[in-house]
């Protein structure tokens, strides 16, 4: 009796034992995760966190590179009807260095693994509105060698995290709302100073609080506050300070008084 099999019964294997393995092929080793702390809205110049969560789905100790000032593993899109921004990787020859051959994270099995990084720190956006956001990360480019201890098995794939929304306002729409929320907030602020200041001079600034609700309002001096700074197009220059450093005070303000 002949153990030969036709041409259509050797496919018909075939098909099977590829049944079998696609469902292998397509379980992800690690889950992808993107977070931004909730809030009505984030004003574009403010450190808006944009976290990272790895959720290592396998039973083994995974390690890969991870960076998250160059760009180069991870990308970020953000959407806003046809507007399209995607991040742009670094191109500086140091950075591209030092994350050949930088410690490799680790990953342990079905533990979160965090990573904290601000949106500036992937886009640059100047339009306010509600924005989708989406990220992809791969574990190992093809031109890094990561230092990874024995026992640790390299990631190399890629993982793709669910969209989330993030509301964004620019500070010339922000300051243009003012009132608005000020009413919200039941607190309103005049800050009364120069019209021009001079770089290499001190100036005095006054801030007048304003309680408009009608119970007492407790604040904390002046971690509550930031000082923006607007050139003539509305825009926050880059690297100026925004947090008053001064010891922290506990104020309460009676209600309907300043």
């Amino acid at each position: 009796m002949s153990s030969k099999k036709s041409p259509s019964d050797r496919l018909a294997i075939l098909l099977m034992a590829l049944g079998l393995a696609t469902p292998l092929a397509q379980a992800a080793q690690v889950e992808l995760r993107l977070t931004i702390p909730e809030a009505p809205f984030h004003v574009i110049g403010d450190p808006v966190p944009l976290h990272w969560e790895f959720v290592n789905r396998s039973d083994r100790r995974l390690a890969f590179m991870w960076e998250g000032c160059c760009r180069l593993n991870g990308r970020v899109t953000a959407s806003l009807g046809q507007l399209t921004l995607r991040s742009e990787p670094a191109t500086a020859a140091a950075q591209l260095t030092a994350h050949r051959f930088a410690r490799a994270a680790r990953l342990l099995p079905g533990k979160p693994t965090i990573f904290e990084t601000d949106l500036g720190d992937w886009l640059n956006i100047d339009r306010s509105g509600e924005y989708k956001l989406t990220a992809r990360y791969t574990g190992l480019l093809d031109n890094q060698q990561p230092q990874v201890s024995r026992g640790w098995q390299l990631w190399k794939n890629s993982a793709t995290a669910e969209p989330i929304q993030v509301n964004l306002f620019t500070p010339t729409d922000y300051v243009g709302q003012r009132n608005e929320l000020s009413k919200q907030a039941g607190l309103a602020l005049r800050l009364d100073g120069p019209r021009r200041l001079d770089p290499l001079q001190k100036t005095m600034l006054e801030l007048e609080l304003l309680n408009l609700s009608k119970a007492p309002k407790t604040i904390h001096w002046p971690s509550d506050f930031a000082l923006w700074f607007l050139d003539n197009t509305g825009k926050r220059p880059p690297l100026t300070p925004t947090l008053l450093r001064t010891a922290t005070e506990q104020l309460v303000l009676e209600k309907n008084s300043a």
